[in-house]
């Protein structure tokens, strides 16, 4: 069985700021606007690509970015990294008042030695100037889609290695939320699993364990002279063991498919 039915597996707070680390590549990096003259206190911001490597976090930042000459007066920094949301996903929370959940983390942003730094801009493309600056992180909040803040503990936070599936993970999202037979299927599962009947409903993410939903169910009180109200729900579904890449998870959301046919066919009589 594709499914662990009976328990299901709820990932950790770390367990999910390490797979929105490693599901996307863009972040935004704040520093302390400084000059000659020391720091000013005020707050500079903008996007920057990173990257993991061996548990450690690198920033990508434009040679010409205020960042490098914000970092030579005051090293501290922060970084605030979004799951990434795809598609019609992203207009859908904004109607219900949510947001991506997200990371924030602060730290120091460090210049690296040169000859570890050519060592990674060997990677990119060579017809642009960047610096490569190591963020080293000193704390890490996990923001939910709702705004509420859960701090996690650095002993409990692994820094993400190489993965062979969450960064695929937008497009894959997005490939099933924009099929009509897929999305029937997960309506599908919310009945099988949960007992619920869902109208409509889109994947919301996906990890090595599992993948979550965001169903529009209706509400459970319903009185018989007002019109049945709708509302979206997140169901969590888990895997019995986990999905080492795209092929492995794919492959358990088919198995997934058919246990939940044949579990309806067991009490259907079809």
């Amino acid at each position: 069985m594709a499914m662990a039915k009976a328990k299901l597996i709820s990932l950790s707070f770390a367990d999910k700021c390490r797979n929105i680390l490693c599901a996307n590549w863009e972040a935004h990096l704040n520093t302390i606007k400084a000059d000659i003259k020391g720091s000013k206190g005020e707050i500079y911001t903008s996007r920057v690509h990173y990257m993991v490597e061996r548990g450690t976090t690198y920033l990508i930042v434009p040679e010409d970015d205020r960042h490098t000459i914000n970092i030579v007066i005051d090293e501290r920094g922060s970084l605030s990294v979004c799951s990434p949301i795809p598609g019609r996903l992203t207009t859908l929370l904004r109607s219900l008042g949510k947001l991506p959940p997200r990371i924030a983390m602060t730290g120091d942003v460090l210049f690296m030695k040169r000859s570890r730094s050519e060592g990674l801009l060997s990677l990119l493309d060579q017809g642009s100037s960047y610096n490569i600056l190591k963020f080293e992180i000193g704390s890490c909040v996990y923001i939910d889609s709702l705004g509420s803040s859960h701090k996690v503990e650095l002993d409990n936070f692994e820094p993400p290695k190489a993965d062979l599936l969450l960064p695929f993970s937008a497009r894959i999202i997005d490939g099933i939320n924009r099929s009509d037979p897929r999305r029937r299927a997960l309506i599908f599962f919310c009945f099988e699993y949960f007992n619920v009947t869902a109208t409509d409903a889109l994947l919301l993410s996906i990890d090595h364990h599992g993948f979550d939903v965001l169903a529009k169910v209706p509400e459970k009180a319903v009185l018989l002279d007002v019109p049945r109200q709708y509302v979206w729900r997140e169901f969590r579904f888990s895997f019995k063991e986990a999905a080492k890449d795209i092929e492995d998870f794919c492959r358990m959301l088919v198995e997934l498919e058919e246990e939940a046919l044949q579990s309806m066919k067991s009490y259907s009589g079809l």
